[in-house]
């Protein structure tokens, strides 16, 4: 049983206490509709009998008929109902869980970094969330921990995917578990992820930042494949699809090109990524999200090492420097501190004298054993000539590559 479904379960217990027995026949299912009426919302009561099983329904339900069922409970919509519903359990797994916070971002940013300091927490933690489905949904979408995506945490996604399975969902975990594979070097486990991405289609509920990964990784991989038509088909399926994504990109820290460009950076297209730097949609209304503010500053960082990385790659060293020395590490939110850190290293390494790059390199080899981002042995080991198998396949394909 997927979220949705278990929400609604959830709405018909709600509905059915408000009600004060079970509704079971039609007349139960009569009465309701007339008390719908009175508050304003016309719900016919051959909707309530599917609604509650009276009849045999195996369709779903509009947005109209579960607002008002949940107005009926005392909330404001369905999605106000949803989101009691998650703070209810939230409030109990952070309980169960040893700590007490009405503040769950904090509580799971706290739960993030413990995941990061122990293996065995990634372990124990996942088997506490399979009892709190709303609170795994949350968790692995809130804070998708981008340092482990090359290990265990990728279990994460796949059973996130066994209870969400909307076109959205399915971009979120494939593009994560791709840059997984990409990362670690499993062209197998690429081929797989990409194939699922490229069938899922950019449906009305998929956001500006899914229908961005799909378009990333679908670019990555037919670049890594050498397939530079299906790279310009893609490309060009994309500048289209963009005009649909300006509203959203002018409300988020993250444009629609700033996504693209996430994964363009690990390509030689540097036409390509010019274009989207000199065109990228710049925000101009305020984010009016949930989000903190430490996790907005922590976007906005991300987005700094991204444009220095960009630069650098189209060979605007005066611009990558300017937004290299504008970043402080610091500000990464647990979970992506790793990932963007070695991207912001590997630029800094050619603007520091030998003593810096010695510490660099160091640090690099640290990150890397770290997060398992063995993709990045290609330009530790550039000098040497030594490049492991997907390199070499990289290599093969656009000459001598490396990332940066």
């Amino acid at each position: 049983m997927g979220i949705e479904e278990k929400d609604i379960q959830q709405l018909k217990k709600s509905v059915t206490e408000k009600f004060g027995k079970e509704i079971r026949n039609s007349p139960d299912c009569n009465f309701l509709s007339s008390e719908l009426s009175s508050l304003g919302y016309m719900v016919h009561s051959q909707t309530l009998r599917r609604f509650f099983g009276v009849i045999k329904y195996d369709g779903g339900f509009s947005t109209f008929t579960l607002d008002a069922l949940a107005i009926y409970t005392g909330f404001k919509n369905f999605s106000h109902f949803k989101q009691d519903l998650l703070r209810n359990e939230l409030d109990i797994f952070f309980t169960e869980f040893g700590g007490k916070s009405d503040d769950f971002w904090d509580m799971s940013n706290k739960l993030c970094r413990q995941i990061t300091e122990s293996p065995t927490m990634l372990i124990s933690l996942h088997c506490k969330m399979m009892k709190y489905p709303l609170v795994r949904k949350f968790f692995i979408e809130e804070h998708p921990m981008r340092d482990m995506i090359a290990g265990a945490y990728v279990q994460y996604f796949q059973d996130y995917l066994k209870f969400h399975r909307n076109n959205e969902a399915k971009i979120f975990a494939y593009s994560f578990m791709f840059m997984g594979a990409f990362l670690s070097e499993n062209p197998e486990f690429m081929e797989l992820y990409h194939r699922k991405i490229a069938e899922t289609e950019v449906t009305e509920e998929v956001s500006m930042v899914f229908a961005g990964r799909k378009f990333g990784v679908q670019l990555l991989y037919s670049w890594l494949k050498g397939d530079d038509k299906m790279f310009q088909e893609v490309y060009a399926e994309m500048l289209v699809s963009r005009r649909l994504y300006l509203p959203g990109s002018i409300h988020s820290v993250f444009s629609f090109e700033n996504v693209i460009l996430e994964y363009l950076i690990f390509t030689d297209k540097t036409a390509e990524i010019k274009w989207l730097i000199e065109n990228n949609t710049e925000q101009k209304i305020p984010d009016c999200s949930i989000l903190p503010e430490e996790r907005l500053l922590s976007h906005a960082e991300s987005l700094k090492i991204l444009c220095a990385v960009a630069y650098f790659k189209i060979g605007d060293r005066e611009n990558s420097l300017q937004y290299l020395n504008d970043v402080v590490l610091d500000n990464l939110y647990c979970g992506c501190t790793k990932y963007f850190s070695i991207l912001y290293y590997f630029v800094k390494y050619d603007f520091v004298g030998k003593e810096e790059k010695t510490k660099i390199k160091e640090n690099l080899k640290n990150l890397i054993e770290e997060t398992h981002f063995s993709f990045y042995n290609n330009w530790m080991k550039k000098k040497g000539r030594q490049v492991s198998f997907h390199s070499r396949r990289l290599a093969a394909n656009h000459g001598s590559f490396c990332p940066l």
